[in-house]
């Protein structure tokens, strides 16, 4: 079922928007590494990368646009891009991705900076790139995604006492994602969040 939601998400957006060559136009990158046209080399008919939201199934729309993008790339693999410096990734790039960004990256006058989410929204690793060998990009994926070598950003997390409890919340949408009882270890915590743990209960 969610492969195949991953799958109509993707027709879906690629019927909408279009497919182009040219990666000014471009906003996101296909798993088959096609750039979904956006038009953003157009000043009057380029669109915003929160476009997309408007063609997502209703149980994947968050109050937050960004983390609604989020959310669609964790389940298609589609990576968000500005061709003046910056990428968002959420799952590991497919071939034909890694060869789009390192074309992107490579002979850009512009610095890249390369941000990895988790599907929660929370920020796994994010680094600057300039001019890059495809070995050095290949390095960073495996450290994110294969042995989980993150660097969180801890702005986004706050950790805060509520009368006899403990309460973890993400910043970004306000969440409370996990419950501690102050004369207790056992703690409560929603299961999107549980892959991070370790990571994040930190008092």
């Amino acid at each position: 079922m969610t492969q195949s939601l991953a799958v109509e998400i993707i027709d879906t957006l690629q019927h909408h928007f279009g497919t182009t060559d040219w990666l000014n136009r471009g906003g996101y990158l296909m798993p088959d590494g096609q750039l979904l046209d956006l038009q953003r080399d157009n000043r009057a008919l380029k669109q915003f990368h929160q476009a997309v939201t408007q063609l997502l199934p209703q149980a994947m729309q968050t109050e937050v646009a960004e983390l609604t993008i989020i959310r669609m790339m964790a389940l298609t693999g589609i990576i968000r891009y500005e061709a003046k410096g910056r990428l968002h990734l959420a799952t590991p790039p497919t071939s034909a991705q890694r060869q789009r960004i390192f074309q992107l990256m490579k002979y850009s006058v512009n610095p890249f900076s390369m941000v990895i989410s988790h599907a929660t929204g929370i920020t796994l690793a994010e680094r600057r790139f300039t001019s890059p060998a495809a070995h050095e990009l290949l390095a960073f994926y495996q450290a994110v995604f294969d042995h989980q070598q993150y660097q969180l950003n801890r702005e986004e997390i706050v950790c805060r006492q509520h009368e006899n409890k403990w309460q973890w919340v993400f910043r970004p949408s306000g969440q409370i994602f996990a419950v501690r009882s102050t004369s207790e270890c056992h703690t409560i915590m929603d299961a999107e969040f549980l892959p991070l743990s370790a990571y994040l209960l930190v008092p």
